[in-house]
């Protein structure tokens, strides 16, 4: 793969339009963690697929599970399950500004939680929410995943769209492993696709397809006043620049977990195709219309249509270790 791309050429403009060339450029003299927990603050400004529930919703409607419901009520039945419902121990890494952790924290008020994040900023908000609701079983850490104290043994071990950001994948399957009780479970939610998102041509081009036959005002590109005209994969050096630990090792855990574990519950979800036609266009689609809406199904239908002989980017899954 070339490092330097006509891709970073592009998107290094976008981000310097969005942000402004001092604030972009000073990037370039951070820590590699730094610009990573950047990128993850929690009043980062982006316009990518999460900030629509109708893609969340098309997701869960994959786990069989009801529009309105959270993938973790899926997790929470399965896993506590398997485990006994007793006092649970659950780590959770990369639980940003929390989300995951107060539903499991409501869903099972006997279990303790230590949730850690490089974020400092999503560490305080998260602890802050924790006491003004009264949250006492969840213990909020700014923490890597490599600072993580190995003899602390876990029944459930947690990541949320957070695996795939972590590098050396086969020593970290071996530290989940340490980590969990004997009857321990992992949970992951998380793209298991290409490293650096570096999509494949028959994804690429069903999505400019698509993003072809969408109307010019719904791909104007988040924060300029230009319009999104072609999917490309992202370049590298821009992707280095802005987070340095994305999909950095993505390709290898689908693998692993076939060489570490035995799947208790495992859904393939997609995300091949509405990730690269919504990146910095997903703002466009916020406020709901009878027009986006129709083009999001036409999204979701040519994605189904993908994955039924493709090999899926997003997974959810439970998993036992042998």
């Amino acid at each position: 793969m070339a490092y330097i791309t006509r891709q970073d050429f592009k998107d290094t403009f976008i981000r310097f339009w969005q942000h402004g060339a001092l604030g972009y450029l000073g990037k370039v003299f951070k820590t590699n963690a730094n610009r990573t927990i950047t990128t993850f603050d929690l009043n980062a400004a982006h316009a990518n697929w999460w900030l629509l529930p109708q893609a969340h919703n098309m997701l869960h409607t994959r786990l069989n599970i009801g529009a309105l419901q959270h993938y973790m009520e899926l997790a929470y039945i399965n896993a506590a399950n398997l485990c006994g419902y007793k006092n649970l121990r659950i780590l959770s890494v990369g639980c940003g500004s929390g989300a995951q952790e107060f539903l499991w924290a409501h869903l099972l008020p006997k279990c303790t939680i230590d949730a850690i994040d490089i974020t400092p900023k999503n560490i305080a908000a998260a602890t802050k929410l924790a006491a003004t609701n009264g949250y006492k079983n969840i213990n909020f850490m700014v923490s890597s995943w490599e600072a993580i104290n190995t003899n602390k043994k876990y029944d459930i071990v947690l990541f949320h769209s957070s695996l795939h950001h972590l590098a050396n994948m086969a020593g970290v399957f071996n530290k989940i492993k340490v980590h969990l009780n004997s009857f321990g479970v992992l949970v992951l939610h998380d793209y298991v696709g290409a490293a650096k998102h570096q999509f494949t041509q028959t994804q690429l081009q069903i999505a400019n397809q698509l993003l072809q036959a969408t109307p010019k005002h719904l791909r104007k590109i988040f924060k300029t006043p230009f319009y999104k005209i072609k999917v490309g994969k992202p370049g590298l050096l821009r992707m280095y620049l802005n987070d340095p630990s994305e999909a950095i090792e993505s390709h290898k855990i689908r693998p692993l977990l076939k060489q570490y574990t035995t799947p208790i519950f495992q859904q393939e979800l997609g995300a091949n195709v509405f990730v690269p036609y919504l990146k910095e266009i997903a703002h466009n689609f916020v406020t709901e219309t009878d027009e986006n809406t129709s083009i999001l199904e036409q999204v979701f239908v040519a994605e189904k249509q993908f994955i039924a002989t493709n090999q899926s980017d997003f997974i959810f899954g439970i998993y036992r270790f042998n």
